[in-house]
This record gives structure tokens, C-alpha cells and sequence, in this order.
């Protein structure tokens, strides 16, 4: 196996992406890579000096270089113009990875050149973690701090709802934790491991995705980090879920009321308590689907043969 060097591109308030380069950075060291992690805002062309490099946030324009390569996690937001043409500060990079199917559009805007769009749809996935049997006691959901489950009052309400129960257990950002005292247990730091180890102390983690995520079946990097954690999944009716991760994960339908949601999941947590084998078959098998088909390393490793 090459010992490879790359380079990764981000911004300290874009918090999924500075969680997900610690990830990487982990995935690296497991593959003995050499992995450095830089800010947009002291970038220089010295941070390109390595096999290549992933920019996973918008702001930086691409200097001519063969080697830096856009991450795109939205195909609506930051990068994009009207009708999803994308903005033509971020033509010149030497290649894009899409964490959608649908790619025409960018297709279009690179001039037809096919090379430079990686065929696979790139997932903020995680670093290898073997199984580990936890108790499903109690619920992770970790607050959103953007998108329209802020501005929503079905989701509020859901919080709402959650919040008067004793298995419940909120984290994120303190300002979006206030109204929740009794429940939220604090931030979660970014360094790749956290996240993984408080859902895995929970034992049963929400998944809920943006209107984004549902509307082109891209999934939140949270059920990857559940099912890596071995916990038992709750999750909202994600196209990408529901094909890859099949009956190993509980639904509920986010199409209704706040209050029906909350119904739903607190059935879900009976049900748990009351079938603690059954819940954590459901748990293994998600831990298996994400060890055959969504670690990080081969995520990397294949992105090299790409590049290569």
C-alpha cells in the first residue's frame, strides 16, 4: 500500500466538515497516510504540495493546480448559481465528488469533460470501528443548527416533545440547547471520535435529514456514525436509508405532525425496552452493513486509484 500524503480545506464554523476531516484524518493514520488539515482562511499554495487534496467547504477558488479536488455535500447551497449551475469561482478544479446522483448539470458547466467527476457518490462516511453490543437505553439526537428543522415548528415541537422524556438525551450547540436544560448534556467535541463514543454511551441514536438530504436521497454523515457506534437506528424516511440500510433501522415518517412523530418514537423506545435482543440484532446488522460497505478507508482508497 503507497504511502500517500493529502491535504484538506476547512472552515472552523462549518462543523460537519471540520468533524469529518478528523475523521479522515483517523481513516489516515489507519492507512498510513500523511494527512494535513488547513483553514481557508491562512491557505497557501504550500498546502497543495502532497498526492491531493479534498477542499470540503465553499470560499477558497482553486489555484491551477492537477491535484485539488471539490467536495460537494449540497447540490443546491454555497458553490451553486440558479437552475444548480455552479458558480464559476470553483470551475478551474482539477476534479468535483458529488455526494449526489444527479451530476448533469455540473457535467454541463465542466465543458463535458467526464474524467473529472468521480464516478461513486462521495458520503461523509467513518473511519473502521468493530462492533460493540451497547445498552439501548436512552436516545442521542444531536440539535441542528441549520436548515429548515429550525424554522419548522413540526421539528420544534418533536424537540419539544422529547425533551419531557427521562430516556432522552439532546447535544450540539449550547444556544439551540437552552430551552432544553433538563435534557442537553453539552457540544460534542470535533475530533473524530466523540460523537461515536457518546451515541455508542446512549445506545439508540435519531437520524433525522434537511428537506435537502430527502429530497435527492443524500444522507446524513449521523447514520454512518450510528451505525458505526452499533447503535440501534431511528430514522426518517431517507431514500438512501431505506435502500442501503434496509429493515436494520426503525422509520418514522417525517411528513407528519410533531406530535405523531414524537408517538412514533416513543413507541419505538418501548418497543426497544421491551425487546432488547431484537433491537440489537438491528443494531449489529446496521454495524455490518456499514463495515461492508461504507468505511472511510475504502472510501479513500478508492478515491486514490481514481486520482491515480
Amino acid at each position: 500500500m503507497p504511502t500517500n500524503s493529502i491535504s484538506l480545506f476547512i472552515r472552523s464554523h462549518f462543523q460537519g466538515e471540520r468533524e469529518f476531516a478528523e475523521r479522515i484524518r483517523i481513516a489516515c493514520k489507519n492507512l498510513n497516510w500523511k494527512v494535513k488539515i488547513s483553514y481557508i482562511s491562512t491557505f497557501r499554495d504550500s498546502d497543495l504540495n502532497c498526492d491531493w487534496s479534498l477542499t470540503l467547504v465553499p470560499g477558497k477558488k482553486c489555484p491551477l493546480k492537477k491535484n485539488d479536488y471539490l467536495v460537494l455535500f449540497d447540490p443546491e447551497y454555497h458553490y451553486f448559481r440558479s437552475g444548480g449551475h455552479l458558480k464559476e469561482m470553483y470551475f478551474d478544479y482539477a476534479g468535483y465528488l458529488t455526494a449526489y446522483q444527479n451530476t448533469e448539470v455540473l457535467f454541463d458547466d465542466i465543458d463535458h469533460n467526464i474524467q473529472r467527476i468521480y464516478p461513486k457518490r462521495w458520503y461523509p462516511l467513518v473511519q473502521y470501528r468493530p462492533y460493540k453490543e451497547v445498552t439501548p437505553s436512552r436516545l442521542f439526537y444531536l440539535l441542528c443548527g441549520w436548515g429548515d428543522r429550525c424554522s419548522d415548528i413540526r421539528y420544534k415541537t418533536l424537540q419539544d416533545m422529547l425533551a419531557q422524556k427521562s430516556y432522552t438525551n439532546f447535544f450540539g450547540n449550547p444556544e439551540a440547547g437552552r430551552s432544553y436544560v433538563k435534557v442537553f448534556k453539552g457540544p460534542i467535541e470535533f475530533d473524530g471520535e466523540s460523537v461515536l463514543n457518546l451515541i455508542s454511551e446512549m445506545g439508540v441514536c435519531l437520524v433525522l435529514h434537511s428537506s435537502t438530504h430527502l429530497k435527492y436521497g443524500i444522507p446524513s454523515g449521523r447514520i454512518f456514525e450510528a451505525s458505526a457506534a452499533s447503535a440501534v437506528i431511528i430514522c426518517d424516511l431517507n431514500p438512501f436509508v431505506i435502500e442501503e440500510f434496509g429493515d436494520s433501522v426503525l422509520y418514522i415518517d417525517q411528513n407528519l405532525s410533531g406530535e405523531n412523530m414524537f408517538m412514533q418514537i416513543d413507541e419505538y423506545m418501548r418497543w426497544i425496552q421491551e425487546h432488547p435482543k431484537e433491537a440489537l440484532e438491528m443494531a449489529r446488522r446496521a454495524h455490518e452493513i456499514f463495515e461492508e460497505k461504507f468505511l472511510l478507508e475504502n472510501q479513500l482508497l478508492d478515491f486514490d486509484q481514481f486520482h491515480r
